[in-house]
């Protein structure tokens, strides 16, 4: 026959290892929905630098595009001087070409507007999805810290448990605050 004793340790000794389990399911889940997070924030945070990356490289081609436009003007005009206003077919070719990389430089002003929205956009993404990353980290990591807690608790002995909530509710009742 069994002594009480024994009863009560192997009941507290299977509850404990349920809890265990139980925590274990619980950590796996938070930490699959803080996985889902981390590559949701990922994809969020690329699709953010792909497009300041897209704005950059569109102010350089801007730039570029304004930069042989005064180029070629400056060399237009002066052609057009050399030649005492005499407009040759490749002078109408040229200047319709200045024209079109003048047009060109608009173009990507107006892209850029458009990149800037989208930039925007991607931003609110980012953020969106950062909060979620960051919830699921709290929520991952506050499962699995309460399942460690709880299994100290099991793992220490009733009797001492028991008497720091007594000697904590006797100093409450004296008024002392110290330990």
């Amino acid at each position: 026959m069994m002594k009480p004793a024994d009863i009560i340790t192997a009941a507290m000794k299977a509850t404990a290892e349920k809890q265990r389990e139980e925590n274990e399911q619980r950590v796996a889940v938070a930490l699959e929905a803080f996985t889902q997070a981390r590559d949701a924030h990922t994809a969020s945070m690329k699709k953010l630098y792909d497009t300041e990356a897209a704005i950059r490289r569109s102010e350089q081609e801007r730039q570029a595009a304004l930069d042989e436009s005064a180029e070629a003007e400056q060399s237009w005009r002066s052609r057009f001087r050399s030649l005492r206003g005499n407009l040759t077919p490749e002078m109408k070719a040229e200047h319709s070409q200045r024209v079109a990389n003048r047009e060109l430089a608009e173009e990507f002003t107006a892209l850029i507007a458009e990149l800037e929205d989208d930039k925007d956009s991607a931003m609110l993404g980012a953020c969106r999805s950062a909060h979620q990353y960051t919830t699921a980290h709290n929520t991952a990591f506050t499962t699995y810290a309460d399942g460690e807690w709880a299994s100290a608790l099991t793992a220490i002995d009733p009797a001492l448990i028991r008497a720091f909530v007594l000697r904590i509710r006797s100093l409450e009742l004296s008024g002392s605050e110290s330990a």
